[in-house]
C-alpha cells in the first residue's frame, strides 16, 4: 500500500501507473529505520514491422512479420504480434532473435551498435551463424561505419537519428562454399534508443529486408515512499 509521500516523475500520474501491472516491476531499492523506498519502472514498448521484397535466398534473416520489444531495466523480451495476439519469443544465441536484439543494441552476438555513438565513428566485429537447412557455419566479418545524421521518418513519428552502414562478408565452412557481401544500412534515434528504419543488401540478389519501428511508448519511473 502507497504511504503519505509520494513522488512521480514525467508529470505521471500513480492512478495511470496503477491499470498497467502487467508491466511493472518493484525494485526495493533502499531501506532506512522509518521508510523504505520501492521504485516502479513501466517497460520501453517498441513494434517493429519487417518485410522482405524481391526473392531472397535463405538466410536466418526469417524475422518478416510485426514485433514488439519491451525493454525493461535493460532486459528485452520479443513478441510475435499477430492482430491483437501477441506470443513471447525465446531468444537463443543464434538466428532470428539475435537479429531483433540489434534493433535495441542488446544482441550479444552482433555489435552493431557502439556507445557512445559519434559522426565519423568506425569498428569491426566478427561472429558465426548457421543459415536456414545449412550443416556448416559461417564465418561473417563486418565493419560498421556511422556517416552521419538524418532526419527519419517511419509510422512511430519523425526522429532526429544516426545513419550507420554496416558492410559485411561472409564465406562458408563447407569446402565447395563461396562468400557473399550484404549491405545495412540503418538509422538510431537516440530518442527512442533504437534502430527506427534499416534496410538489407545481399550482392547479386535482388531482394532486401526492410524493417521500421512502427509504434514507441516511452519507459517512465516512479519513485513511492512507504511507511512500516
Amino acid at each position: 500500500m502507497l504511504g503519505r509521500s509520494i513522488r512521480i516523475e514525467n508529470g505521471i500520474s500513480v492512478g495511470l501507473l496503477a491499470f498497467s501491472t502487467n508491466l511493472l516491476i518493484w525494485t526495493v531499492f533502499g531501506k532506512s529505520n522509518l521508510y523504505s523506498v520501492k521504485t516502479l519502472f513501466i517497460a520501453v514498448i517498441q513494434e517493429f514491422n519487417t518485410i522482405r521484397k524481391g526473392q531472397l535466398g535463405k538466410s536466418t534473416e526469417q524475422n518478416e512479420g510485426i514485433y514488439e520489444l519491451t525493454v525493461t531495466q535493460g532486459v528485452v523480451k520479443i513478441y510475435d504480434v499477430n492482430g491483437g495476439q501477441k506470443n513471447e519469443r525465446s531468444v537463443q544465441p543464434d538466428g532470428p532473435t539475435q537479429i531483433l536484439l540489434t534493433l535495441v543494441g542488446k544482441s550479444d552476438q552482433r555489435q552493431d551498435l557502439k556507445f557512445p555513438l559519434s559522426v565519423g565513428q568506425k569498428w569491426t566485429y566478427k561472429y558465426e551463424t548457421r543459415l536456414l537447412g545449412d550443416k556448416f557455419n559461417q564465418r561473417r566479418s563486418a565493419e560498421v561505419d556511422v556517416v552521419g545524421m538524418e532526419q527519419v521518418t517511419t509510422p512511430a513519428g519523425s526522429f532526429k537519428a544516426y545513419k550507420l552502414i554496416n558492410n559485411e562478408s561472409a564465406s562458408s565452412g563447407s569446402l565447395v562454399g563461396g562468400t557473399s557481401n550484404v549491405t545495412t544500412t540503418y538509422f538510431y534515434s537516440p530518442e527512442t534508443r533504437s534502430i527506427v528504419k534499416s534496410y538489407r543488401v545481399v550482392d547479386n540478389n535482388p531482394g532486401t529486408v526492410e524493417t521500421e519501428l512502427i509504434k514507441f511508448t516511452r519507459g517512465i519511473r516512479a519513485s513511492s515512499i512507504l511507511q512500516p
